[in-house]
């Protein structure tokens, strides 16, 4: 240890660099496994800290500074949480756009992917707030405008929040399935928090006119309380799916898909227990593996064969 050296000091296991703990120094510190770049913790300099492990560009946190701090997986752009700056903030994986959060701007928030539009959370503001994958429209929440509120980009479909469903829907039966995120699909979207159970007396109705009620039964419009979460342009479901048995969102105790997956037919999330895609995919291509090994593994212990993670 070097308390009030400008030197390096620590266990560097297949680096040629040193790499340690440096209380005091304007140096470089921290844990640096696979790479040939500086990895730590600066909790008073101007300079890069984090984690690092593959990557030969800055990641970390930057609590008191005006620069760049988060992860940064594949880009050569700057992305991370910047608390007290008017600066950019958020995940920016390959886009050009700036992304995140800003507690205390009036400046944009929020994921931004494809588009050239600002899209976020702004509490203080009455600019548009949401999540925006294509542009097309702004949607998002508005706590104080008499504006919309959801996320619809490019469809003719209601999207927003509905707390409460009617018991008829008979003049208006999209506005009693259709809530979340739909984007460009023709599937329902979003969280259906009483209105999943509905159903009626005629099977498989499209309309929804021979429906007058909510009944506890399900069995006439199974999708209904299947489909819950985003479901930006893909055929798969992708969400929170509490039980599991589809492929939705964050699933803590299945070998299942989970995560977002934006505009691909690929698997992209958080994945416990296989040995395959894990992490954010927003433009396809490319796959982050977890080795050959895991993925046999995979293979072997899962179904992730049949989610198409093969």
């Amino acid at each position: 240890m070097y308390p009030k050296c400008g030197k390096v000091v620590g266990t560097y296991p297949k680096c040629g660099k040193v790499v340690g703990t440096y209380p005091k120094c304007g140096k470089v510190v921290g844990t640096y496994p696979k790479c040939g770049k500086v990895v730590g913790t600066y909790p008073k300099c101007g300079k890069v800290v984090g984690t690092y492990p593959k990557c030969g560009k800055v990641v970390g946190t930057y609590p008191k500074c005006g620069k760049v701090v988060g992860t940064y997986p594949k880009c050569g752009k700057v992305v991370g949480t910047y608390p007290k700056c008017g600066k950019v903030v958020g995940t920016y994986p390959k886009c050009g756009k700036v992304v995140g959060t800003y507690p205390k701007c009036g400046k944009v928030v929020g994921t931004y992917p494809k588009c050239g539009k600002v899209v976020g959370t702004y509490p203080k503001c009455r600019k548009v707030v949401g999540t925006y994958p294509k542009c097309g429209k702004v949607v998002g929440t508005y706590p104080k405008c008499g504006k919309v509120v959801g996320t619809y980009p490019k469809c003719r479909k209601i999207v927003g929040t509905y707390p409460k469903c009617r018991k008829s829907s008979r003049d208006v039966p999209e506005v009693r399935k259709i809530v979340g995120t739909h984007p460009k699909c023709g599937k329902v979207v979003g969280t259906y928090p009483k209105c999943e159970k509905w159903s009626g007396r005629t099977r498989n109705a499209k309309n929804g006119r021979d429906v007058p009620e909510m009944r506890k039964s399900s069995r006439d419009v199974p999708e209904m309380r299947k489909r819950v979460g985003t479901y930006p342009k893909c055929g798969k479901i992708v969400g929170t799916y509490p039980k599991c048995g589809k492929v939705i969102g964050t699933y803590p105790k299945c070998g299942k898909i989970v995560g977002t997956y934006p505009k691909c037919g690929k698997v992209v999330g958080t994945y416990p227990k296989c040995g395959k895609v894990v992490g954010t995919y927003p433009k396809c291509g490319k796959v982050n593996w977890m080795g050959p090994k895991a993925k046999k593994e995979c293979i072997a212990k899962s179904k992730c064969k049949r989610w198409g993670v093969a």
